[in-house]
């Protein structure tokens, strides 16, 4: 269980209910709290994502540019 603490200069240690400055954990909450995964270790970047992403955009591109100009050439006949 974790305990509210804070720093006295003439006692050392004292718990402090509305103030919490330093906070001291057991050796399974550290390891928790260290296990969990960080904003980083959650946005990975994954080439196979970014591959399919790009082959998707590059291939919209390139048809919606064609359907433009076929339209644009029926337009003039």
């Amino acid at each position: 269980m974790s305990l509210c603490v804070g720093v006295d200069n003439s006692l050392g240690l004292i718990t402090l209910n509305p103030a919490c400055e330093y906070v001291l954990l057991t050796k399974q909450e550290l390891v928790e709290l260290t296990e969990q995964p960080s904003l980083v270790d959650l946005i990975e970047f994954k080439p196979e994502l970014y591959d399919e992403l790009l082959v998707y955009m590059l291939v919209s591109f390139f048809v919606g540019h064609t359907t433009g100009r076929v339209i644009k050439l029926f337009g003039k006949v």
